[in-house]
């Protein structure tokens, strides 16, 4: 693990919170995916798109709280001082299904191996994306509480972030 200064460690604690903040939004752009016309000829449109983005998004955090094979190159919760985070088996499913089916063209989309992934459901990108936001925004507060400062225009992405996830949160109750 490399040092890294107080200022890498706000940039990249802020690039963190980039990340959930997109997920946050397309988690809720899909849940009013209905409201979106398709394109002629297909059985989906735009928010097609957000489940995209909510599977890299959650991808990325993944690899954030629970890193597996990190380089120096990614920002993962250690850098941080934080211990890394078990994911629970079905969220583990669901990052195997993820890598197999949305990080990158992968053979299982096609022949859909017996022992490859599932694709991913949409109740489970659901479910574990805001179990991941659940998880990533403990480890940013906790951050935030141990003295990384964010630039000014992250601490905007991060009220934005609260703002929008205690919305979504008060439409649930």
């Amino acid at each position: 693990m490399s040092v890294r200064t107080a200022d890498d460690l706000g940039k990249g604690l802020g690039s963190v919170i980039y990340d959930m903040l997109m997920l946050l939004f397309a988690l809720s752009v899909n849940r009013r995916r209905f409201q979106y016309p398709n394109y002629e000829e297909l059985t989906w449109g735009d928010p097609q798109i957000a489940i995209e983005v909510i599977l890299l998004k959650c991808r990325s955090l993944m690899e954030f709280i629970s890193p597996r094979t990190p380089t120096r190159d990614d920002i993962v919760i250690t850098d941080f001082g934080q211990s890394p985070i078990s994911l629970p088996h079905k969220v583990q499913v669901f990052r195997k299904s993820v890598n197999q089916w949305a990080a990158h063209l992968s053979w299982q989309r096609v022949v859909k191996l017996p022992k490859g992934a599932p694709q991913p459901l949409q109740i489970d990108m659901d479910a574990n994306g805001f179990w991941l936001l659940s998880k990533v925004m403990a480890a940013v507060r906790d951050s935030i509480s141990a003295g990384v400062v964010l630039t000014e225009h992250h601490q905007r992405f991060y009220r934005v972030f609260q703002r929008e996830y205690e919305k979504l949160n008060l439409l649930e109750k």
